[in-house]
C-alpha cells in the first residue's frame, strides 16, 4: 500500500509538471514569436530544411541543399542534430505548416516539460518528493531557462540541453554511490548532450568530475571516478558520428567569426563593455543573473540548517558551483578565460547562466527540504528573502515573455522597428556567418547578393564551351546530369563547393576535375565532349567515416554491456531464489 501511495504521489507530481510546463509554453505553441533573436535567423530555417530532408529519406542530413537560396550549406557538419530530430517528429501532424513553426514550437515546449521531469527525477533522489516537485517547477520557470532561452533568444539547442543536464547529475550521484548499471544511462545522456549543444558540454563536463571527487565516499572515490571517465569516453565515442567531423573540418568554413568583434568573449562580460550598456536585453540578463546568484545564496543558508550532514555537504558543493558560474559571467574572470583559452569558444560568458540555473535549482530543493517546524525567526527572514527573490525573478520573466509575444510592446521596448518578413527570410535562408564555406567571398554573403547569385541561373550554367545540359536528379549530396557537348565544358552547379564533392561519368572510374569558382565559391566541374551521364556526389569524408565507425563500436560495447548486465541480473535472481528455497527446506 505504501509503495502504491508513493507511485501515486510521483504520478501527481509529474502530471503537475506537465501541466505547468504546458502553461509556460502556451504563448509559443499558440502564438508566433518570430522576433526572438535566433528563431528566424537560424533555427526555423535549419529545422525546416532538416525535416524536409529527413522525411525524404536522409537519416542524418548534414548538407542542407536549400539553404542560401538553394546554394546549400554544411550546417549539420558542425551543429548538433538531436534537437532537430525531435522537431522532425512533429512534422507528420502539420504537413501544411508553411514555415514549420508548429513542429518547432511543440518541440521546444516538449523540451521545457521534459526538463522539469528530468529535474524531478534528479532532485527527488537528493531530497524528498515535495521539495523536488517545487524545485523542478522553478527549474522550468527561472528566467534564463524560460524567458530568455525560449522566448527572447529562442536558443533551441540550449533549451534541449536543460533536459539532459539533470539526467547526467542523477546518474553521477548514482555512480558516486557505487552503482554500475547507471553507466549506460550516463553514457547515453552524455552523448545526447554532446549531439545537442557542444557549448554546454564544454562548460558542464567538469561538474560531474568534481561531484565525485568531493561528495563520493573515500573508499568508492577512485572506482567511481574511473567509472565516470569511462562513461564519458563512451559517450564521446557514441557521439563521434557528429563530433569528429564537427571538430576536424572547421577549416572548411568561417569559424573564426565566432571569436571576433561583437562575438568575442571579452566583449560580452556582464556589466562590462559596449555590448552591455547598449543592449537592454543584456542589461536585463545581467540583473537577473545577480538576482539568481542571490537566490542561490539564500537557498544555501536554508539548506545549511538541514540535520543530515551529507545534505549540508551537497549544498556547499552547489553553492561553490553557483558562485563559480556567476564569477565566469563577470570581467573579474578574464584571467581564467585567457588561461583556459578553449572556453573562449563559448562567445558569451553569460552562457554560464545555464550552470547557475542548475546549481540554484539544486540549492532550492535542498533548502526547501531543510525547512522544519517550528520555524525560527532567522529562518523566516531567509524564507522571506528567498521568496521575494523568486517572485521578482518569475515576474520579471513573465514581463519579458509578454513583451516578446506582443508586437506593439516589442517596438516600444526594443530596437525592433517592424515585424520580420518570414517569407523573405525563409526563401533566401541565409546561413549563419560561421558556416560560410571558406571559398565563398565574405562580400557576397548577405541576403541581397546571395539572392542575386542564386537567381543568375537555375541549376546548371555552362561557363566555357558549347553543349547542352539537363538535370536528371537533384537531391542533397547527389546530383545526376546529362550532357551533350561538342567541346570541353566548364560548368557551374547551383551548389556551393565543399570538400567531398566528386564527379564522374557513369560507367567510368576516373573522377572529373571539380573546383570552386572565384569569387562565388560555386561548385564547378570539367566535362569532356560527347554524351555523358554524370554523377555529382558529396562523399562522406575520412572524419565522417571514422566517426561512424567509432559510434558503431561504442554502440556495440553498450549492447554487450546491456547483455552482461541482464545476464548478471538473471544470475542474481536465480541465486536469491535458490537461497530462499534452501531456507525453506532448513525450516522444514
Amino acid at each position: 500500500m505504501l509503495l502504491s501511495q508513493k507511485r501515486q504521489i510521483i504520478g501527481i507530481h509529474i502530471l503537475g509538471i506537465v501541466i505547468i510546463g504546458f502553461i509556460l509554453a502556451v504563448p509559443a505553441i499558440f502564438g508566433q514569436v518570430y522576433e526572438a533573436h535566433d528563431l528566424i535567423a537560424f533555427h526555423l530555417k535549419w529545422a525546416k530544411n532538416f525535416t524536409e530532408q529527413f522525411w525524404a529519406g536522409e537519416l542524418y542530413p548534414r548538407w542542407l541543399q536549400n539553404m542560401n537560396a538553394g546554394l546549400g550549406s554544411p550546417t549539420f557538419f558542425f551543429y548538433g542534430p538531436i534537437s532537430y530530430y525531435f522537431s522532425s517528429l512533429f512534422h507528420p501532424f502539420f504537413p501544411n505548416d508553411q514555415y514549420g513553426w508548429h513542429q518547432l514550437s511543440l518541440s521546444a515546449a516538449l523540451a521545457l516539460i521534459a526538463s522539469g521531469i528530468t529535474a524531478y527525477i534528479w532532485l527527488k533522489d537528493i531530497t524528498n518528493k515535495t521539495p523536488a516537485f517545487i524545485a523542478a517547477i522553478l527549474y522550468m520557470a527561472l528566467p534564463y531557462h524560460w524567458a530568455i532561452d525560449l522566448y527572447t533568444r529562442f536558443a533551441y539547442a540550449e533549451t534541449w540541453s536543460f533536459v539532459w543536464l539533470p539526467l547526467l547529475l542523477y546518474f553521477t550521484r548514482k555512480i558516486s554511490r557505487g552503482s554500475k548499471w547507471v553507466l549506460l544511462g550516463f553514457t547515453i545522456s552524455y552523448a545526447l548532450l554532446t549531439m545537442t549543444h557542444l557549448i554546454t558540454v564544454l562548460i558542464f563536463s567538469i561538474i560531474p568530475i568534481f561531484y565525485i571527487l568531493i561528495l563520493a565516499q573515500r573508499k568508492q572515490r577512485k572506482s567511481a571516478l574511473l567509472s565516470l571517465i569511462v562513461a564519458m569516453l563512451l559517450g564521446i565515442g557514441l557521439s563521434a558520428i557528429y563530433l569528429l567531423p564537427a571538430m576536424t573540418t572547421q577549416k572548411y568554413v568561417s569559424m573564426k567569426t565566432l571569436m571576433t568583434g561583437r562575438y568575442a568573449y571579452d566583449s560580452n562580460f556582464l556589466f562590462w563593455g559596449n555590448n552591455f550598456f547598449s543592449s537592454k536585453f543584456v542589461q536585463y540578463l545581467g540583473w537577473q543573473t545577480v538576482l539568481l546568484a542571490a537566490l542561490a545564496c539564500a537557498a544555501f543558508f536554508l539548506a545549511r540548517k538541514h540535520p543530515v550532514a551529507i545534505i549540508r555537504r551537497e549544498s556547499t558543493y552547489w553553492l561553490i558551483i553557483a558562485m563559480s558560474a556567476f564569477l565566469m559571467t563577470l570581467p573579474l574572470s578574464k584571467p581564467i578565460w585567457q588561461i583556459f583559452f578553449v572556453i573562449q569558444r563559448i562567445q558569451h560568458p553569460w552562457r554560464f547562466n545555464t550552470i547557475l540555473t542548475v546549481a540554484t535549482t539544486a540549492l532550492l530543493a535542498l533548502g526547501i527540504a531543510a525547512i522544519q517546524k517550528p520555524i525560527n525567526i532567522a529562518t523566516k527572514r531567509i524564507l522571506a528573502i528567498s521568496g521575494s527573490l523568486v517572485v521578482i525573478l518569475l515576474l520579471s520573466g513573465a514581463v519579458v515573455v509578454h513583451i516578446y509575444t506582443n508586437p506593439q510592446l516589442l517596438v516600444k521596448y526594443t530596437k525592433i522597428e517592424k515585424p520580420i518578413d518570414v517569407n523573405q527570410e525563409l526563401s533566401i535562408s541565409l546561413e549563419a556567418p560561421e558556416y560560410r564555406p571558406q571559398w565563398v567571398s565574405p562580400g557576397i554573403f548577405e541576403q541581397s547578393k546571395i539572392r542575386d547569385l542564386a537567381n543568375s541561373f537555375e541549376q546548371t550554367k555552362i561557363a566555357i564551351g558549347e553543349g547542352n545540359l539537363s538535370v536528371e536528379k537533384w537531391q542533397p549530396r547527389h546530383i545526376v546530369l546529362q550532357s551533350s557537348a561538342t567541346t570541353n565544358l566548364w560548368v557551374n552547379i547551383h551548389q556551393f563547393y565543399y570538400p567531398g564533392w566528386t564527379a564522374k561519368i557513369n560507367g567510368e572510374s576516373r573522377l572529373l576535375p571539380v573546383q570552386p569558382s572565384t569569387p562565388n565559391g560555386l561548385l564547378s566541374l570539367w566535362i569532356p565532349p560527347g554524351q555523358h551521364q554524370i554523377s555529382l556526389t558529396l562523399e562522406a569524408g575520412l572524419s565522417e567515416r571514422i566517426g561512424q565507425i567509432i559510434s558503431a563500436i561504442s554502440l556495440l560495447i553498450i549492447v554487450l554491456f546491456i547483455f552482461r548486465f541482464r545476464q548478471g541480473g538473471i544470475r542474481y535472481l536465480r541465486t536469491q531464489e535458490n537461497h530462499n528455497k534452501t531456507r525453506q527446506l532448513t525450516r522444514l
